[in-house]
């Protein structure tokens, strides 16, 4: 049975990063109708991009140090690889999904990602929209060059950097692959980023700086210590220099802009007196909260701040009564369980009678992050219902209209039929994996284009810069083109 919704939702647009302040008092919303026929919708694509130009503008230092990662080793890893015949390998899948007739020049596209993760950025999910963009830009962008992308695919089991620069450097020497389509988080990413920017070779990703959850930490060398640490004591974002990581697109939000959200909000309100209550325990809320520190402070709105250890069975009260001798509004960085658990210790301290407001970040709904809402089915739901009248939510905004919705219906058709995965019957075709199809068209875009100046294919540097510092809506996609799409 689904629950509905009782609050309402405000849109916010700030400096390409896309929003939704909730009131947060509801339950789960009801589930999207079952799906779309093709009539319904006269276009095929995305209204999700939150972050529809690229820039290049190079910042704060971020990545890992020049020695953590030996690219001579893998250069000569790959080296032995080429001469090497036979052995098992990794699997390959294509996507042969169209018959052009006549001989066509095959160029292969790597994709990476974490599998069977259960994460909203898993091949599962993402991996649907891929393909639906490749069949796109092989029939629309690259037949009238008689060349055709193949796709060469493959997966790693946890959201760590301990696997992914192997197989980014199998793809390199035995797949000669021209681009790199993932990996989503960042500890996958970051090496790969690496890598490619050495080989001159295009990356794109539909996340960029979001790290794993604390499950999937399963990384315990120094390189993961030091990459942690930049998220911990920079604000900036571990992507931003440009020099590191030349041939990387990322198509998400980064949380470095979450302070211009906040910051906006504050401003429009004309709150002054802000407090942050900080989950150290949660890697998510530890990157979120330490990107919102960093960027308050330099506001000068921040007036109180503490770190916790959610795992600890402490007294919230206390971290309340000592935030409200400061600030008026207070920032809840903190486990989905943590944020329901806060509310009712603030509805018991009387601080949800309108002297106080509570905010807290849930970038979508998804059981990845933990359950944010007031309804469990315990006896405390009456209570935590009225709490959460005091408790403003920001969110990415989801995209509602017939083109998305056509979009996310024949993602979940590929997903059930070519994956072997079925979306739950609240799940959203989320953000991510809208934002991979993005990177994918628009990396056909940038080929086409170096194509028709008679530029080289493999030029990463060059394509990417197309990339960079554009935008496209779905006026391209027509339903009549997708109909040829099986």
């Amino acid at each position: 049975m689904h629950r509905k919704p009782l609050g309402v939702s405000i849109a916010l647009v700030f400096l390409e990063y896309c929003v939704v302040l909730s009131c947060c008092v509801r339950g789960r919303p009801a589930a999207a109708p079952d799906g779309h026929h093709e009539g319904s919708a006269g276009l095929l694509l995305l209204n999700n991009l939150s972050e529809a130009t690229r820039s290049e503008t190079v910042d704060d230092d971020g990545g890992y140090f020049e020695d953590d990662l030996d690219l001579g080793a893998i250069m000569s890893i790959g080296e032995r690889l080429i001469k090497r015949s036979g052995g098992s390998g990794i699997s390959r899948i294509e996507v042969p999904e169209e018959d052009y007739g006549g001989n066509y020049t095959t160029y292969n596209v790597g994709v990476l990602m974490a599998s069977h993760l259960d994460s909203p950025f898993d091949l599962e999910r993402c991996g649907p929209a891929v393909d639906l963009a490749l069949v796109f830009i092989n029939e629309f962008l690259m037949a009238h060059h008689r060349i055709k992308l193949l796709k060469v695919q493959q997966s790693y089991a946890s959201c760590s950097g301990a696997k992914s620069p192997g197989l980014a450097a199998d793809m390199h020497f035995k797949d000669n692959v021209i681009a790199f389509i993932g990996p989503a988080c960042a500890f996958a990413l970051e090496p790969v980023a690496r890598l490619a920017d050495y080989w001159n070779t295009p990356i794109i990703t539909g996340m960029g700086d979001q790290p794993p959850s604390e499950g999937e930490l399963s990384v315990t060398s120094g390189i993961l210590g030091r990459l942690s640490n930049k998220w911990k004591n920079e604000s900036t974002g571990i992507f931003k220099d440009k020099s590191k990581y030349q041939t990387l697109t990322r198509m998400s939000y980064c949380q470095c802009r979450l302070k211009l959200v906040f910051s906006s909000i504050f401003k429009q309100f004309g709150w002054k007196h802000v407090g942050l209550l900080l989950d150290r325990s949660d890697l998510f809320s530890l990157t979120v909260g330490k990107n919102l520190e960093y960027g308050l402070k330099e506001e000068d709105v921040l007036t109180f701040m503490r770190e916790l250890d959610g795992n600890d069975e402490e007294d919230l009260d206390n971290y309340l009564q000592d935030a409200s001798m400061y600030a008026r509004v207070i920032i809840l960085s903190v486990r989905g369980s943590l944020v329901r658990k806060f509310m009712l210790s603030a509805h018991r301290l009387g601080m949800t009678r309108g002297e106080f407001t509570f905010l807290d970040v849930e970038i979508f709904q998804s059981s990845y992050w933990g359950d944010h809402y007031w309804e469990l089915g315990d006896e405390d739901d009456q209570a935590a219902r009225k709490a959460y009248q005091a408790l403003l939510r920001v969110s990415l905004l989801q995209p509602t209209s017939p083109s998305y919705q056509y979009f996310a219906e024949k993602v979940r058709q590929r997903a059930k039929r070519d994956y072997n995965y079925t979306f739950v019957e609240d799940e959203e075709v989320n953000f991510f994996i809208g934002a991979f199809f993005d990177g994918v068209y628009l990396l056909g875009m940038a080929l086409n284009e170096t194509l028709n100046e008679g530029g080289n294919i493999r030029d990463g540097s060059a394509i990417t810069r197309k990339m960079w510092n554009r935008s496209f809506d779905d006026r391209h996609f027509s339903r009549k083109r997708f109909k040829k799409e099986r």
